[in-house]
């Protein structure tokens, strides 16, 4: 078996030949000013696009993405807030998951009435402060996180399995390959779940 340095620059060589953008987005989306710049609409838009992936298939979701985009009126708190019933009818029939739509739309009232500098201030300390929302657990509290401009690897399939392979959790191991490349936790998990998604590794 292939060391595990070995395998994840094997990854390395695919993503960034065949899928550069991944490795930009990687580099772009790791910055505090993301949290600080982040306004309610942002952070709306990205605990919904966690939660539609929370066990999803991520093509799917991306798929779908730009009609829930308009369902949602492009993660508006106030209007979703103001028009629940519209928005559940128009979101139920792109992704038909009952719970993950009333999850989101509650969401709305809650980030609406938040006090966003103090809430900010809350995550930037600790973000786990995240899973106060609805399917915001344990795991896809780390996905927001990372999509908010903490470097953190979301522990998915993906890397669960690689990291199996080694006898390693996913932090573990992409702590080690880190340690090894000196790249960013958010590039690795990035390569690693390109390369798998894709079957290279």
């Amino acid at each position: 078996m292939e060391t595990l340095i070995l395998t994840f620059r094997k990854a390395e060589r695919f993503v960034r030949k065949n899928f550069p953008k991944d490795i930009d987005y990687s580099v772009e989306a790791i910055h505090p000013i993301i949290l600080d710049q982040m306004t309610k609409q942002d952070f709306y838009r990205q605990y919904a696009y966690v939660v539609y992936n929370s066990g999803f298939n991520n093509s799917v979701v991306e798929m779908k993405w730009p009609r829930l985009l308009q369902a949602y009126r492009d993660f508006h708190v106030v209007y979703v807030s103001k028009y629940p019933a519209q928005v559940r009818s128009e979101a139920i029939e792109i992704i038909a998951h009952k719970g993950k739509v009333k999850a989101i739309i509650d969401a709305a009232r809650t980030i609406r009435d938040l006090d966003w500098p103090e809430f900010k201030e809350e995550v930037k300390t600790d973000f786990m402060t995240l899973k106060r929302f609805p399917y915001i657990a344990n795991e896809t509290v780390y996905h927001l996180a990372r999509n908010m401009g903490f470097d953190v690897i979301k522990p998915d399939r993906h890397l669960k399995k690689m990291a199996a392979r080694y006898e390693l959790d996913p932090f573990t191991m992409c702590n080690r390959i880190k340690d090894e490349t000196g790249l960013s936790l958010h590039m690795i998990d990035t390569i690693i779940w390109r390369a798998s998604e894709q079957g290279v590794i």
